[in-house]
């Protein structure tokens, strides 16, 4: 698995535009509970802790429970940036966050060193 070393300010400037895209997802109420990912007190334990208790409950009520699980691992490594610039538009996010994204995401290379 990849190591990615990125310079001490970089990890900053990522920490305050985390926090800032959370607080306006969670504000404009765009998150839903079943987010589990990048959010504090959320894991793939509450996760599944989530779907075992909604399992339960159906089944307690009688309805038939099918689930597909998917594993997205390394999602964001193919994920299409227009794409993903198109969403965060269309979810509030302009100006200097939206710019700040597009070129952070704009021409990003990964070196392997072995």
């Amino acid at each position: 698995r990849p190591i990615s070393i990125l310079p001490t300010i970089s990890k900053v400037v990522e920490k305050i535009l985390l926090n800032q895209l959370i607080a306006h997802l969670t504000t404009h109420n765009i998150l839903t509970n079943q987010q589990h990912g990048f959010l504090r007190g959320k894991s793939t334990t509450t996760a599944i802790v989530q779907l075992t208790e909604l399992i339960i409950d159906q089944l307690e009520e009688g309805t038939t429970v099918t689930a597909m699980l998917l594993d997205f691992s390394k999602a964001f490594d193919c994920l299409n940036h227009s794409l993903l610039l198109q969403k965060v538009h269309k979810m509030g996010i302009r100006g200097i966050s939206q710019n700040w994204l597009a070129s952070y995401l704009k021409d990003r290379q990964q070196l392997v060193e072995v």
